[in-house]
């Protein structure tokens, strides 16, 4: 399985997902790492002033894999988008929606590799706890059946989320310190 599986994962999602003019790079996690704290504080306080409909807007667009862009276009004729603007100028991005783009392509792909590593034990006795599916995947001491039966899932997940397939292996490469910026991780 080891580096397969990300070969496979990328090769199969370029067969069937739309692909970015810009692939992300490593600078781009880096920035994002550091700045999204600030973004984050922002977004707090914008949040606290959604309409209860538009709160269930942005938790449904969490499963679809794009609540920051959600975010964006709902705030986008708002007093309160010049602050997410400006926020996201002052780190580094054009505007907040643009900030929500970079965002969305690292949550998809992280969201879904922890969807898999939480329905990884179903069914087991004993589940083994998953931290990191990335890893898990190139382990050569893991049971290969299982690692198929893991990178198959997060493959399905990614299909049916358009993540972009360059954004698979650098989410990977990064993947605790982006879930956790993401809050997806303790």
């Amino acid at each position: 399985m080891k580096n397969i599986s990300r070969a496979l994962i990328l090769a199969m999602a370029a067969w069937s997902l739309p692909v970015f003019a810009d692939s992300l790079q490593q600078s781009d996690v880096d920035r994002f790492i550091a700045k999204t704290p600030a973004v984050f504080t922002v977004i707090a306080s914008v949040d606290q002033r959604l309409s209860k409909q538009e709160k269930k807007r942005f938790q449904a667009s969490l499963m679809k894999m794009h609540p920051y862009t959600t975010m964006a276009d709902m705030m986008e004729d708002k007093p309160d988008n010049l602050l997410l603007d400006g926020v996201s100028q002052k780190v580094g991005y054009e505007d907040f929606q643009h900030y929500a783009k970079v965002a969305d392509r690292f949550f998809s792909v992280a969201m879904s590799a922890q969807m898999v590593e939480q329905l990884s034990g179903l069914g087991q006795e004993n589940p083994e706890n998953i931290n990191n599916l990335f890893r898990y995947l190139d382990d050569p001491s893991k049971p290969e059946e299982k690692q198929q039966r893991l990178y198959e899932m997060f493959e399905k997940m990614c299909q049916e989320r358009c993540v972009n397939p360059e954004d698979v292996d650098i989410v990977a490469q990064n993947y605790l310190p982006l879930s956790k910026v993401l809050r997806l991780k303790k």
